[in-house]
């Protein structure tokens, strides 16, 4: 379809390119139109080291939001630090439920979440959150249940929403697209947002790029030629 196409921004070689779509759209879908985001509000991306995370982490900072985000371990947290987070929780060490509690008390609440683990520290964090905090869940890692407490919910006006890319219809696709180029382009342009290559391997070894994704060793994109 043409309304799928887009030009490939100036300045990029055709590898970085083939990072773009998915990831992007993804990235736009939840920040702006799922999220609302806006300058000045704090983010929760979950695993920072995630192909995902290395394109959302940099588009929000590119727009003016502060960032949090959690990875497994010190080496993790050391291969993301070109990101610029400005909280990287390292949870073999720290809970982010505590994390954000101090968030809170220090009158920086969260106002905004992209949630691709889940599991119980979904509802522990609800009470933390800022009044109208919007929670995006895109995928369950770490667990499909969670006990929410549903007055702290009513009470902060917390949205909890569910977000996919794929399910969207191929119009919203589109429209995602197209603003992709307008707003976002010009960022990966001037350097502000780039996708973060972690290995270029030939299609022959495809085996192995879906090794390195499911094994977790990735930090960033696989690309195949």
């Amino acid at each position: 379809m043409k309304s799928f196409l887009m030009p490939v921004p100036q300045g990029l070689s055709m590898i970085e390119a083939a990072a773009l779509p998915e990831a992007f759209a993804t990235a736009y879908l939840n920040l702006f139109i799922e999220g609302g985001a806006k300058a000045g509000d704090t983010l929760l991306m979950h695993a920072g080291a995630s192909g995902l995370a290395s394109v959302i982490i940099p588009m929000a900072k590119a727009f003016g939001l502060r960032v949090i985000t959690t990875v497994l371990d010190e080496e993790k947290a050391a291969s993301i630090a070109h990101l610029k987070a400005d909280i990287v929780v390292d949870t073999s060490k720290e809970d982010i439920v505590d994390i954000l509690k101090r968030e809170e008390q220090n009158g920086r609440p969260l106002n905004l979440a992209i949630d691709c683990l889940g599991g119980e520290k979904v509802g522990e964090c609800f009470p933390y959150v800022a009044y109208g905090c919007r929670w995006i869940m895109i995928a369950t890692l770490a667990g499909e249940i969670s006990a929410i407490n549903l007055r702290t919910m009513f009470m902060k006006n917390i949205r909890l929403i569910g977000s996919t890319l794929r399910s969207k219809s191929p119009a919203v696709k589109a429209q995602i697209l197209a603003s992709l180029v307008r707003d976002v382009w010009p960022k990966v342009e001037s350097g502000e947002v780039r996708p973060t290559i972690y290995k270029v391997l030939p299609l022959s070894e495809v085996n192995t790029a879906h090794s390195l994704l499911r094994e977790g060793k990735s930090v960033g994109k696989v690309v195949l030629t």
